[in-house]
């Protein structure tokens, strides 16, 4: 154990060695990647059975065909009895905002490669079919952001983002976190830019234009984080009508230096989901869409407990053995690993890519010292407590910033 601590802490120490960006401002000369490797590297020489975790999972297909059957009949099931809005709306953002996460969740082990597919099945045919039922949906950022994520997050500015000329995003989940968090490129202590080359792309963001516009240090919590539910709830509806110009237009305007395969795929799902769409509106009417909306956006809100997952997966939190942390996860007992999908072990995915969801639990207690609160912060704060910290005041996204900028 006193060498698991001793790994830990050089680990740790590594992380702040560090080099100047702006007066004032220190930046870690490790990448959060290489804080998230150095520990892997750790983990492993501490603890070498972790390595048999890495492996591919036979529950993560069938599971996922069982959640979108569900997530389709509650849809149906929605329009077709005419819930009233007072059943409707809880349901949606509660019952079907947990299967929403749960295909987000099984996407992203098929992403990873963790789990078990069929011979000659391709990843990303199973991303493009397993994203049904959705409004917008998880296919777009799974095809073309995520493994792009864990090479290159915390590195990569907004405007870089929509005014990139790569077929995928250089770090996918800038494009979500940029409602609560400021991003490379951002200036402590200045008010982040919202318009124009500092967006890139079209120059227009939602996302930005209310957090660097209305965000404050000042006014509490809880104000911010009314701001980040509009903000979230907003943007999907604008993100699903702008999905319905792409099924037309066959093109995505927000991201008009991109090549033209990229566009061929955004159209094309966008069709097909389009098609979906007008069938479930045939069939059950209205309300099975509004299901559909409220599902996809209610597990990012805080009326759901996995909200307090989604907000804090890549803080600037001071680490417990110096430096800052750029991923945290969140122990809130089985019910809530199960709840999530066991995406609220965000440190440990990092840690180990290639393990896939439904073993994480194992990796954490398998390693425990590295996962106590001696080695990583936050994680076991609780939920409220969390969100309070995670909306106190503009914070930067995964130590884009770090030093006297890591939050408490």
């Amino acid at each position: 154990a006193i060498t698991s601590w001793a790994v830990v802490a050089c680990s740790a120490a590594l992380a702040v060695l560090p080099v100047k960006v702006a007066p004032g401002i220190q930046r870690s000369v490790q990448t959060p990647a290489q804080w998230h490797s150095a520990r892997r590297r750790a983990i492993l020489q501490e603890h070498p059975g972790v390595e048999r975790l890495q492996t591919r999972d036979a529950r993560t297909l069938p599971v996922l065909a069982a959640v979108n059957v569900a997530q389709f009949a509650a849809s149906i099931t929605a329009g077709t009895t005419d819930l009233p809005a007072a059943v409707l709306v809880p349901a949606g953002l509660l019952v079907g905002g947990t299967l929403s996460l749960w295909q987000f969740a099984l996407l992203h082990d098929v992403k990873h490669g963790t789990a078990t597919l069929p011979r000659g099945v391709k990843k990303d045919d199973v991303l493009f079919i397993g994203a049904l039922p959705s409004l917008f949906g998880y296919y777009l950022y799974l095809r073309h952001g995520h493994l792009t994520h864990h090479a290159d997050f915390g590195s990569t500015s907004l405007a870089t983002l929509f005014d990139s000329e790569r077929p995928d995003f250089e770090d996918g989940d800038a494009l979500f976190v940029a409602h609560r968090q400021s991003l490379p490129g951002d200036a402590p202590d200045e008010r982040p830019g919202f318009f124009g080359e500092a967006v890139g792309g079209l120059g227009v963001s939602i996302s930005r234009t209310i957090y660097g516009l209305l965000w404050s240090d000042q006014l509490g919590w809880a104000y911010n984080l009314l701001l980040y539910s509009f903000s979230m709830t907003f943007e999907r509806a604008a993100l699903c009508i702008n999905d319905k110009v792409v099924a037309i237009a066959g093109w995505n305007a927000f991201f008009p230096h991109k090549p033209q395969a990229f566009h061929d795929t955004c159209a094309t799902f966008a069709r097909v989901n389009a098609l979906t769409h007008l069938a479930l509106l045939f069939l059950a009417g209205p309300k099975a869409i509004a299901w559909l909306f409220l599902a996809e956006v209610g597990w990012q809100l805080p009326v759901h407990p996995a909200c307090a997952m989604f907000v804090s997966n890549h803080p600037s939190l001071q680490s417990p053995g110096g430096g800052c942390q750029p991923t945290g996860s969140i122990y809130v007992g089985p019910w809530y690993d199960w709840l999530t999908a066991f995406s609220n072990y965000h440190t440990e995915h990092h840690d180990f890519p290639d393990v896939p969801m439904w073993r994480l639990r194992e990796l954490r207690d398998e390693a425990a010292p590295f996962f106590a609160d001696e080695a990583i912060a936050g994680a076991r704060d609780g939920i409220w407590p969390t969100i309070r910290r995670c909306f106190a005041g503009r914070q930067f996204y995964a130590c884009s910033l770090t030093g006297v900028e890591a939050d408490k």
